[in-house]
Parts: C-alpha cells; sequence; structure tokens
C-alpha cells in the first residue's frame, strides 16, 4: 500500500494561517542528561543512545528536543503494547545509503528486535523503523510495531522550548482537511508541531505504507516547574496491522519507515521536505528537489465566498510553488451533486495563477459502493 501523493499538499494554506512561519530562535534548557552510550551526530541534530537504550534528540547547540524515545511491539491479545527491553551494550553502528541519502546509523539488536536510526548530514530529518523476528518455537501474532514512542511507560517528553504545552498541532495533514489543535492531538498520517514562542517545530510520520496504516499520537501536556521544562509527555508512531500478522518461527516483519525532522527553521518548507521523501521512498516520479508532489492546495470549502476563496489562494500562491488548486473532496457526492461554486472556484483559481482541479479519493468511494 503506498501513500497517495495527490494530497500531500494540502497544507499550505492551513500551516500558512495557522503556525504563522517564524524565524528558528532555539535556545537551550537546563536539563539532566543520562549517561551517553553511542552517538549519532549531523550538522543541525545529535541522536544519543544511553546506557540503559533509550534515545534523546538535541539540536546542534545542545538544546533537547526528544528525551528518553524507545520502541514498543503489540502482540495481539494483549490490551497495551509492550515495551522493548534495551541496553546501550546491544547496538552497533552501520553504514546508511537508501532512497534518503547517504548517512551513518545505529541499530539495536536484541532477541529478535532490531531498532534502526538513520541519519543524513547536512539533513534536518533522521528515520527510524523496527523490525521484530519470531524467536519462538511457536508462531505468533503481532497487531503493531511502534518504532518511536515517548512518555508512559517512560518518563520522557517532546521540548520545544517554553510553551511547547501550548504549541499548536497540525494533523491530517495528507488528508483533504487537515485540523489545527493546541497539546494534543491523533493522526492517520503526520502531524507538524510549532511553538510560535521559540520557532522550533517538530514534524513527524510515516513515509512508507507498504503493509501497515501508520498513525501519529501526541499530546499529554507537562505544566513547566522548577526542575522540569513545559513539554508535551505523550508521542506514539504506530504501524497498524489492520489484520494481525501471523508470524511462523524465523519469520521477521518490519513497520513502516518513520521520517523525524526536528530543525526546520520554517515549517512549510518542512512539510515540503516531508512530501519529497514520500515520493522518494515510494520510487514516484516528480521534481527532483524539495517540494510538494504535485503542490495542490485545497479551497477553504467548497461553499466559500469567492473572495474569500480568491484570498487565500493568493496567500498560498505567495507561500510556495504551487501549481494546482484543488476544489475539495468530492467522495461522497454523485456526478450530479457536483458543488455548484465550482465554476466560480475554476474562475477565481486562474485568475490566482493556478491550474484548477477537482479530487476523488476513488478507493474511498469505491470501499462504499460507489461509482459502480
Amino acid at each position: 500500500m503506498i501513500m497517495r501523493p495527490a494530497r500531500l499538499s494540502f497544507v499550505l494554506i492551513a500551516i500558512a494561517g495557522m503556525l504563522c512561519v517564524c524565524s528558528f530562535r532555539a535556545s537551550a534548557q537546563p536539563m539532566g542528561r543520562s549517561k551517553e552510550y553511542r552517538s549519532l551526530n549531523s550538522d543541525l541534530y545529535k541522536i544519543a543512545f544511553q546506557k540503559n537504550g533509550q534515545v534523546d534528540v538535541f539540536l546542534a547547540n545542545d538544546t533537547p528536543v526528544i528525551v528518553d524515545a524507545f520502541p514498543m511491539i503489540w502482540f495481539e491479545g494483549e490490551a497495551q503494547p509492550e515495551r522493548v527491553k534495551l541496553s546501550g551494550r546491544w547496538t552497533e553502528r552501520q553504514a546508511v545509503e537508501d532512497k534518503l541519502g547517504q548517512g551513518q546509523g545505529v541499530i539495536h539488536l536484541y532477541k529478535g528486535v532490531q531498532w534502526s536510526l538513520r541519519a543524513y548530514p547536512t539533513r534536518p530529518y533522521f528515520a527510524v523503523q523496527l523490525a521484530y523476528t519470531n524467536e519462538t518455537k511457536k508462531n505468533v501474532r503481532i497487531k503493531a510495531l511502534l518504532p518511536w514512542c515517548v512518555g508512559a511507560p517512560g518518563k520522557g517528553m517532546l521540548l520545544l522550548g517554553p510553551g511547547t504545552n501550548d504549541a499548536r498541532i497540525l494533523s491530517g495533514v495528507t488528508s483533504g482537511v487537515p485540523i489545527a489543535t493546541q497539546g494534543a492531538a491523533k493522526s492517520q498520517d503526520a502531524i507538524a508541531i510549532l511553538n510560535a514562542t521559540t520557532g522550533q517545530s517538530l514534524l513527524a510520520g510515516f513515509i512508507t505504507q507498504d503493509r501497515a496504516r501508520g498513525s501519529i499520537d501526541v499530546g499529554t501536556p507537562i505544566i513547566e516547574e522548577k526542575k522540569q521544562p513545559s513539554g508535551l509527555g505523550h508521542f506514539r508512531a504506530i504501524s497498524t496491522f489492520d489484520t494481525p500478522v501471523d508470524l511462523a518461527p524465523g519469520e521477521t516483519l518490519n513497520s513502516e519507515v518513520l521520517y523525524l525532522s526536528i530543525s526546520e527553521q520554517d515549517p512549510v518548507v518542512g512539510l515540503q521536505r516531508y512530501a519529497r521523501a514520500v515520493q522518494v521512498a515510494n520510487g514516484l516520479s516528480g521534481p527532483a528537489h524539495d517540494a510538494p508532489l504535485h503542490a495542490w492546495v485545497i479551497s477553504p470549502e467548497p461553499a466559500a465566498p469567492a473572495n474569500e476563496t480568491y484570498r487565500q489562494l493568493r496567500a498560498a500562491k505567495s507561500t510556495a510553488p504551487i501549481a494546482h488548486a484543488l476544489l475539495g473532496d468530492l467522495s461522497h457526492h454523485a456526478g450530479s451533486q457536483i458543488h455548484e461554486s465550482a465554476p466560480t472556484f475554476a474562475t477565481e483559481a486562474r485568475a490566482a495563477g493556478f491550474e484548477p482541479v477537482l479530487w476523488v479519493d476513488f478507493a474511498a468511494t469505491l470501499s462504499e459502493g460507489q461509482g459502480q
């Protein structure tokens, strides 16, 4: 299953209006650091493996962004996923050369678990993947693999500077209607978080969906205390297998590949770069530079006033090199019910310098027994 590229640019209006592009003004925060066993360094961030195997991620100026990350496995029949046993002693370095580029990686190997982190020099992102090999003598059934978790049952957090607990979160970024929330969100694809006070941002999303359905769950704001900065105390990146996978002895199951970016100076550029990563990871054709796959933009509402539609189209056009304007998701409308505003939208889109298009999710349409 491959992520549909036509929906990857949805966000350019929403992100511009909600996030308000800020300059990068990260400042170091005092916070105790666990004993480091091994590290991965890039020009923009540092990934530190603790002696206990958990992972911290810092900006190049030593500002902590992610504290105490770990993977989990969800076996069928269990109420909750199970935290993977870790140790820095079970890690080893490996060279990286994949579709995202060349770099360095660290892989954690223990009792059938392979947890790999891959860093790319000069790039603001890194990739994470979890694999499980059944080393028992009986079949096991896997409901989900969680390559990146923060918070309970641990004590980690996400930190984007003072006021992180009030950070704005954009979820549903590859859907037709992205949603802006504050403090917590659940997304079926990717999330973008911005602390407008500091300008720090974080973007997380799966760039493959070959076998599992990826989702991101983030939240649980932590109020700043004397010994603890404000942050978000819960994060789960989940690869869910819609039908639990029956894994025979010796067989291996991989999670989807998770993309994490922590040092983007411009959230809009970060979303464009994420779209490019999805494109590259899935072998999709398109421009060779970091840009939205087809640079779509969605209108606010099919029935929105023409002047408001035009205003938002013009704002989006000035934000990024957008080529097409997208009118709504018509998945749930029969042909005769195409919005009456479509002709007006097309006129306004062309006036703003776009090629107007309609979007129909054929997969959703057919699954609901329409379009037969």
